[in-house]
Formats: C-alpha cells, structure tokens, sequence
C-alpha cells in the first residue's frame, strides 16, 4: 500500500488481511481463492484505486505512523523507568 498500487488480497486464516481492509472499507478486494483473483485481475479496470480507496489508505496510514511513534515513546518511558529504578 506504500507505493499506491492496486492489489487483490487473498484471505488467510488469521483475519489480520480481513480486518485491515474492512478497516478501509475496501473488503471488496478481498477473494477466497486464487481462481477469483485471477478472475478479478483480468477484468478491465477492476484493480485500479478509486479516489475514496486512496484517501483511506492514506488516512490509514497516517494513523498507523502516528501510533507506532506513541507505542514506541511509551516503551522507552518505561524502559527508562525500569533502568532508574535499578540503578538508583
């Protein structure tokens, strides 16, 4: 999704492709098998990103960004924590 090209996913077992994409409002992308997304690639037009489908993915990913500094602030905060307490 970095690079804004257009994809098929392909469901998996662990719900993780599942959910991202429900997140995005963009489960349509999603197939069962490897015979419907060889059927959904060769369409016309089918794989391109909408205009919707692209400012979802951007707001996803400004989202992702921004919580993955604060989980790593807040993991260096209790690192430093742990460590003063120990050599105090």
């Amino acid at each position: 999704m970095d690079l804004e090209i257009p994809f098929v996913a392909l469901s998996s077992n662990s719900h993780k492709v599942e959910a991202l994409l429900a997140s995005m409002n963009m489960t349509h992308r999603l197939v069962q098998n490897i015979d419907a997304a060889e059927m959904m690639v060769s369409k016309p037009n089918i794989t391109k990103f909408s205009i919707e489908e692209l400012n979802s993915i951007k707001e996803i990913k400004s989202y992702a960004s921004k919580a993955s500094r604060r989980m790593f602030v807040q993991i260096s905060r209790e690192v430093r924590s742990v460590l003063k307490q120990q050599f105090l």
